[in-house]
């Protein structure tokens, strides 16, 4: 199976653009793959020791956390998150569930007006952040409904340290890290330096060009951790044999509501978390009929990191699985050409020689061409664009097209 993973893996890299690690664990087995470099600028290669931004699988550590304080002490899911923030206007509906499951009503940072733009990259302190988050209005009544919410797990990781009355950074190392000998995760804290650690890196054209800064202490509980496809594989492990919670909590962890758990997406027999912001693109999926958990961690912003796993688990079925070049079409795109915008983000559409370029909030470049009437796909790396079309209406991600 080793074989045919890696035939897969090699004619997947030599089509698309990927930098990164890979592993994937079936039953007590574990391979891994890695390729292209850690930092381009020193010709660092990958390995299954490089370390990589997983931004939202951190999720599942800190609920993990959260589950482990509340086994430690008398707080229960069902406690109100107004009884420990006792100093702010916070509705007194809140409970730490809804704050692990995203039913909060409390609203996602990523969703602020220029939230990637400014809000993600400035430096604030918690008690400004705080103050924000629970005083704005809240998107729905606590408990009525979903939306993912990067501001509610920034909340949790401020309640593990009020009261555990220790850093975030250093409950986790000490509650979870530490006793399950994961030496190559942690928290990046912005100035930390890290042994073996990958810069992330984006595209523009033809070109691969460095990442934004982003402020990590922002990302904290919601996104700000690290670490390696082995660490990954040995968490992944870990938690679902029963290592890091009792019973009761892993069962909590595991129950959905609205295909999440805590910290988890759950949906029949996949459960996963994936991350994505600057520079890096990160996956944790486990198969629960195969009894397989991919990992791919990419220094790319732009992997297909769910073709890859998915493709794996059809191997490791039995399927087979070609790896197809883009038939790309000559077709007249010409109709789509425009800006297509919303409160957050802008595309523009625009013709260049045989084929089309999107220009990404007047910045990035993305080069691409027709495969069918209203699909382009990236010349070189994993990725595809498609156009709605609907009462002369047509659209992109969502955005109205508003001008030829």
């Amino acid at each position: 199976m080793k074989q045919h993973i890696n035939t897969f893996l090699e004619a997947y890299t030599s089509t698309f653009k990927f930098s990164g690690s890979i592993a994937v664990r079936e039953g007590n087995k574990t391979m891994t793959y890695s390729v292209g470099d850690a930092v381009i600028e020193h010709q660092v290669n990958n390995t299954e020791h490089t370390k990589f931004k997983i931004w939202s699988i951190t999720k599942q550590f800190v609920a993990a956390s959260m589950l482990k304080l509340i086994e430690a002490t008398d707080l229960t899911l069902e406690t109100k998150v107004a009884d420990i923030f006792t100093e702010y206007k916070v509705d007194p509906r809140i409970t730490i569930r809804q704050l692990l499951n995203h039913s909060s009503g409390i609203a996602n940072y990523s969703d602020f007006e220029n939230s990637h733009s400014t809000f993600q990259r400035l430096s604030h302190n918690q008690a400004e952040l705080l103050k924000n988050f629970f005083e704005r209005e809240l998107d729905f009544e606590p408990g009525s409904s979903f939306n993912y919410s990067n501001s509610g797990y920034y909340i949790v990781g401020a309640m593990i340290e009020r009261v555990s009355a220790k850093s975030l950074e250093d409950y986790v190392k000490e509650s979870i890290l530490d006793p399950l000998s994961l030496t190559d995760t942690g928290f990046d804290m912005n100035n930390k330096i890290i042994s073996n650690y990958a810069n992330g890196y984006y595209l523009n054209g033809e070109n691969l060009i460095h990442c934004d800064y982003i402020n990590m202490e922002l990302m904290s509980a919601s996104g700000g951790m690290y670490s390696t496809v082995l660490d990954l594989i040995k968490w992944d492990q870990a938690l679902h044999s029963g290592e890091v919670l009792s019973e009761e909590s892993l069962k909590e962890m595991l129950a959905p509501n609205n295909n999440y758990g805590l910290g988890l997406f759950i949906e029949d027999d996949i459960i996963d978390h994936s991350g994505s912001c600057e520079g890096f693109i990160s996956l944790l999926r486990r198969n629960t009929t195969l009894d397989v958990s991919v990992v791919v961690l990419s220094n790319l912003g732009f992997t297909n990191n769910y073709k890859i796993a998915t493709s794996i688990e059809k191997i490791i079925n039995g399927d087979e699985v070609k790896v197809m070049k883009p038939n790309f079409q000559d077709i007249n795109f010409d109709r789509f050409l425009g800006v297509y915008q919303d409160e957050e983000d802008k595309v523009e559409v625009i013709k260049k020689g045989e084929g089309y370029t999107l220009i990404l909030d007047d910045k990035y470049h993305l080069d691409a061409k027709p495969i069918n009437e209203n699909t382009l796909h990236h010349l070189w790396i994993d990725e595809s664009y498609s156009f709605d079309e609907e009462n002369d209406v047509i659209s992109l991600w969502g955005m109205e097209k508003s001008s030829d």
